[in-house]
C-alpha cells in the first residue's frame, strides 16, 4: 500500500481543480496545467481536500492500483505547487573566471571558452542571475524546469563543481555534480 496516496492535499483558494474522464486540470495564478490519471485511479474532490484511492478489481491488481493512486497524488500536488508558486533551481558556477548572464530567453554562459556559450530558454522557463555566478531557473512545471537544469549540465563540461541548492521548509540538500572530464 502506498502510504503517499493515503494523505489528501487541501487545496488552496486561488487554485481550481476539476476532472472530466482521465484528464485532471489545474488553474491557479500562474497558469494552467493538466495531466492523464491513469484508469485504476478514482480522484475524490470533498470541500476543497483531494482523496486518492485505487480502483479494486482484484487483489493481485491492488498493489499495483496502490502504487498509481500514490504516483497521481505526488503529480497533483507538483502541479498545484506549480500554478500557485512555481518551481525554481539555483545553481552556482565555480571556477576562476566563470560567468552568467541572463538577456531575455538567452542565457550566455562565460565558461574558459574563447566564446560565450549561449543557451536559448524554452517556452515558459524564466532565468534570473543574481550576481556573475549565481542563476535560478524558475518554472510552472517541476519537469521542465529539472529539464532545464540538465542541458545547461551538459553545456558546462569544463567546470569542475556545479552546486545546486534546493531550499526546502526544514531541509537544505545540496547537489554537487562532478564533472570528469579534464578532471
Amino acid at each position: 500500500m502506498s502510504r503517499i496516496a493515503k494523505s489528501p492535499i487541501t487545496i488552496p483558494d486561488s487554485v481550481e481543480v476539476s476532472q472530466s474522464g482521465e484528464v485532471l486540470t489545474v488553474k491557479g495564478k500562474l497558469g494552467e496545467m493538466t495531466m492523464n490519471v491513469h484508469s485504476s485511479v478514482t480522484i475524490k474532490n470533498t470541500d476543497n481536500v483531494l482523496t486518492f484511492f485505487p480502483v479494486k478489481n482484484s487483489q493481485i491488481e491492488e498493489k499495483s492500483a496502490w502504487a498509481q493512486a500514490g504516483t497521481a497524488r505526488a503529480n497533483t500536488f507538483n502541479l498545484i505547487k506549480g500554478v500557485t508558486e512555481g518551481w525554481e533551481k539555483k545553481l552556482t558556477l565555480i571556477g576562476v573566471g566563470y560567468r552568467a548572464e541572463a538577456r531575455g530567453k538567452v542565457l550566455s554562459l562565460k565558461l574558459g571558452f574563447s566564446h560565450p556559450v549561449n543557451y536559448d530558454l524554452p517556452e515558459g522557463v524564466s532565468v534570473e542571475t543574481p550576481s556573475q555566478t549565481e542563476v535560478v531557473v524558475k518554472e510552472v512545471c517541476a519537469a521542465m524546469c529539472k529539464k532545464c537544469d540538465k542541458e545547461m549540465q551538459r553545456l558546462v563540461t569544463r567546470i569542475k563543481r556545479i552546486i545546486y541548492l534546493q531550499h526546502t521548509p526544514t531541509y537544505i540538500y545540496i547537489y554537487i555534480y562532478q564533472c570528469l572530464k579534464n578532471s
